[in-house]
């Protein structure tokens, strides 16, 4: 039912839930997949409409499925957060990982502070950020360059030129790395990726 929920709401009911059947309930929601529009009208009708409709489409409505749990997961406490991907971790290291790997996606940098984002350069080899920016939107290249000096700034810049093609896996390699970076920093708190208040901002 969470799944048919926007997430906010979702991450609201699912930190109401105690520690071990939050991981449950996560793991039900990432591994679901579609389902028929009877049963989300059997379980619409069994909440009385409180919830409004839940059918937009006629067809197979889908619900669920990682990236819906993602969503849910980035609105969600920390606590919640790591209570879920604790249990994964020694339910499904896989599944955890995937789920990991998309809380926080590369172009999310943009939601970063200044400070944050400088601290986070500092750990980040040249190469990798100059590979990870190939072809990504401007404002994103543009939150990078700000952050650095000017000579480094152009140094980046022509470095991105000089790459030329390169492949889209090693683009998201590059990017993973640096989301690696981010998250390391988060967990030793050096910054903070604020949770379960709208937008997710880092501070």
């Amino acid at each position: 039912m969470l799944a048919h929920l926007p997430a906010p709401q979702s991450a609201e009911v699912l930190s109401g839930f105690p520690p071990d059947q939050q991981a449950d309930v996560a793991y039900r929601i990432a591994l679901m997949d579609r389902t028929a529009p009877e049963m989300v009208r059997m379980v619409e009708e069994e909440l009385g409409r409180r919830m409004g409709s839940l059918l937009a489409y006629q067809d197979m409505a889908t619900v669920g499925g990682v990236e819906t749990l993602v969503e849910i997961i980035n609105r969600s406490s920390r606590p919640t957060e790591r209570s879920i991907l604790e249990w994964l971790e020694n339910s499904d290291p896989e599944l955890a990982e995937r789920i990991r790997s998309q809380m926080f996606v590369f172009e999310d940098i943009v939601t970063i502070d200044d400070r944050s984002l400088q601290l986070v350069l500092r750990d980040v080899e040249a190469n990798d950020l100059a590979t990870a920016l190939k072809g990504v939107k401007q404002d994103v290249r543009d939150k990078v360059v700000r952050n650095l000096s000017e000579r480094a700034g152009e140094n980046l810049l022509e470095e991105i030129e000089l790459l030329g093609p390169v492949r889209t896996r090693t683009v998201e390699e590059a990017q993973a790395k640096i989301v690696a970076v981010i998250r390391t920093l988060e967990e030793q708190g050096a910054l903070t990726i604020l949770r379960g208040e709208g937008d997710d901002l880092v501070r």
